[in-house]
């Protein structure tokens, strides 16, 4: 891996970019930690089956062609919130030994905090590019270029951020029996709804908090490259919110761009949303929100 790195104070917004994922199964990955290294909630583990923050302050995007994006809005960060290390979780397979390219950028100064090349020839691994830290009232971007061969897991742990139960209690063993379970049963290409609630569900059996088995099932979908329907669901409503907000209507072009986003696979995957359940969704969203669609040329109803 090549880096160029820098350290920076007084930091208000930042944008992560990372090119050459669209070849690859790499993606951006964030975690936001506490001052005792713990993860405040699931919604502090950013990535692009979770793209938005608890706190709305980190915003993931995955643009045309396949790149990534993550948007930091430092002024809107959680108060518990101490650190955010910005990571790059790479699975060469399938990549052809593909070079990917990471830009970290303070949004308002228009500096360059780090550059880096991840060659992913050198195997599958989780990569730190660097974090950003508070220091008083503002923020600070140190770097830090690590890698972990390990993967996810040690990645975390490195920081301090330990999904497990902590020691002593006794769902400890139930966590380790899940992570075999994951590493056996999940799908191959596509994860229903239905699929992932019985996953969940044995994780919550063994002792494992229900939102750590949440984010356990669902970074593993994303690692093996398995389609997640129930993300894409949570994804094509907030399209469909965002498209019939205003004027409770959903014409045929946002409803063609909204299936189009959800079902066509993303890089490194081979199935999108299935388009029997993209249809079904708009249906009920409509139905159930009042929202109407246009039949024929000049009629406005609701389906």
């Amino acid at each position: 891996m090549g880096i160029n790195l820098h350290k920076a104070d007084s930091l208000s917004s930042v944008l992560v970019e990372l090119t050459g994922s669209e070849r690859s199964r790499a993606r951006l990955l964030a975690t936001m930690a506490d001052r005792d290294g713990q993860l405040p909630g699931r919604g502090f583990l950013v990535w692009g089956g979770h793209p938005n923050s608890s706190d709305g302050a980190l915003q993931f995007e995955t643009k045309a062609g396949g790149s990534e994006s993550l948007t930091i809005d430092l002024g809107r960060v959680d108060g518990a919130v101490d650190k955010i290390a910005l990571c790059v979780a790479a699975d060469a397979q399938g990549s052809g030994g593909s070079d990917l390219d990471v830009r970290i950028a303070d949004r308002s100064g228009g500096r360059v905090l780090a550059r880096a090349t991840v060659a992913l020839s050198a195997g599958a691994r989780t990569i730190e590019i660097g974090r950003l830290a508070r220091a008083g009232t503002s923020w600070r971007f140190v770097e830090t270029g690590r890698e972990f061969p390990d993967g996810l897991e040690a990645m975390l742990l490195r920081h301090g951020i330990d999904r497990d139960p902590k020691p002593g209690n006794a769902a400890r063993s139930g966590d380790q029996q899940f992570t075999a379970l994951l590493a056996d049963g999940l799908p191959v290409r596509y994860c229903q709804t239905s699929e992932r609630q019985a996953l969940i569900a044995q994780g919550v059996k063994l002792g494992v908090k229900r939102d750590d088995a949440e984010t356990a099932v669902d970074l593993e979908l994303e690692r093996l490259g398995v389609a997640n329907e129930a993300v894409l669901i949570e994804r094509l409503d907030g399209l469909l919110r965002r498209f019939t907000d205003n004027d409770a209507k959903l014409d045929d072009k946002e409803r063609r761009d909204a299936l189009q986003l959800v079902c066509k696979p993303r890089a490194g995957f081979a199935e999108g949303l299935r388009h029997d359940v993209a249809d079904q969704y708009v249906t009920r969203f409509c139905r159930d929100r009042r929202v109407k669609v246009k039949l024929g040329l000049l009629r406005w109803a609701v389906p």
